[in-house]
């Protein structure tokens, strides 16, 4: 019964596809099914070029922007690392070279690498185009700029403090030799004990750059000044001699007060520098978390497009099955309805006549052979009745 059901809901569908066929040309057909399966050929041959434009696009970004803009960014650390490092190794080298050579071997390579710093920062703005990039990038050179400024104060401060025979430290070490000179003439040895007394922490604080450095120091100062009160050096030489120490202590005085303003500023370019490392350290950051988002797009986009070609193929094949379907169904409609016409005209039957129903190609060639049926039927009807004429005469 089930069987039944289903023939007769085929049969039923077939014929009213064949009725909806009939009122199109087979050449209207062909040409509908083929124009939908290029249509759909070239849908899916634009939808992968596009996808493929999408990832060449994408790719090309990721090398010529992000890639580059990482790149960048790790120069300008290399650059701030090694512009510290020569910071450092003038601090620790000045005395030893003296201030001018320190100064002109490494404080010029730190002014190198903040140069080209900024250079960087520059090229990537321009490679990002991008608001947020361009604010960070700027803010890096504004924290070079000022860097740059306290890093050049704080070095002009040392060439103020000066090293063995220059600056105040030079100074004060004249001073100190005017004073062991006057003594070692008078001979005055609990004078001399006294100023290596003061001399001892002196050099405590330029080496250590304590605090107790600078009261002991000035305690120092003070019994010698007691000790030369008491002593039994002639008055003129007593004045010469305080009157060197009355110079000498203001010289450290301005040592100190230098020193502490050399600290205020390294606190100052210090927090510089923390801005410069954490905005490139972010702009590294930023840029390798965009490139891994445009790789991770690029893949996706690859997976999305998978369903879309084979939904795209589906339909292509779809589309084939439904013209060559149609095709087929109204030439084998017509061609079975001509086989059995051929066979009544064979046996006879010139009466039997084709159903010229529809506009295709098959109609035609049915009106074509029910005007051929006429003509013969009509040459024979009058064929017989001419025998039937000339029989009825003869007899």
């Amino acid at each position: 019964m089930k069987t039944n059901a289903i023939r007769e809901i085929y049969n039923a569908f077939l014929l009213k596809t064949a009725a909806c066929i009939n009122r199109f040309t087979v050449k209207f057909i062909l040409l509908v099914g083929f124009a939908v399966v290029i249509a759909s050929g070239l849908t899916v041959v634009l939808l992968t070029e596009w996808v493929s434009s999408q990832a060449i696009s994408t790719m090309d970004r990721l090398h010529e922007v992000d890639m580059e803009i990482s790149n960048l960014s790790l120069k300008s650390n290399a650059a701030m690392i090694n512009a510290r490092r020569n910071e450092k190794d003038f601090l620790l080298t000045y005395n030893e070279f003296g201030f001018s050579e320190a100064k002109s071997r490494y404080i010029m390579r730190v002014l190198t690498g903040l140069d080209d710093i900024k250079e960087n920062m520059k090229n990537i703005r321009i490679l990002a185009n991008d608001s947020a990039i361009t604010q960070q990038t700027q803010e890096v050179e504004q924290a070079i700029d000022r860097y740059q400024a306290q890093l050049l104060s704080m070095v002009g401060k040392y060439g103020v403090l000066g090293s063995y025979n220059t600056g105040i430290a030079g100074a004060m070490r004249g001073k100190a030799h005017e004073i062991e000179k006057l003594l070692k003439a008078q001979g005055n040895n609990l004078l001399l004990a006294d100023l290596l007394e003061i001399r001892r922490r002196e050099k405590d604080f330029i080496e250590r750059s304590r605090d107790i450095d600078v009261v002991l120091f000035n305690e120092a100062v003070t019994k010698f000044k007691t000790d030369l009160a008491a002593s039994g050096l002639p008055f003129g030489q007593k004045e010469k001699l305080r009157n060197l120490a009355d110079a000498y202590l203001p010289m450290f005085k301005r040592y100190v007060k230098t020193v502490e303003e050399i600290r205020i500023t390294k606190k100052g370019y210090l927090k510089s520098v923390q801005t410069i490392e954490s905005v490139m350290a972010r702009l590294y950051a930023d840029s390798i978390a965009t490139a891994n988002t445009e790789t991770a797009g690029i893949k996706k986009s690859r997976k999305m497009f998978i369903p879309i070609k084979i939904i795209a193929g589906l339909f292509v094949f779809i589309c084939s099955i439904v013209a060559a379907f149609a095709v087929s169904v109204v030439i084998t409609k017509s061609v079975t309805e001509t086989k059995t016409f051929a066979g009544h005209i064979a046996s006879g039957d010139l009466t039997s006549r084709l159903a010229p129903g529809g506009r295709n190609e098959f109609a035609a060639l049915a009106v074509a052979l029910n005007s051929m049926a006429e003509t013969l039927e009509r040459d024979i009807t009058e064929r017989k009745q001419a025998e039937s004429r000339i029989n009825f005469l003869a007899y």
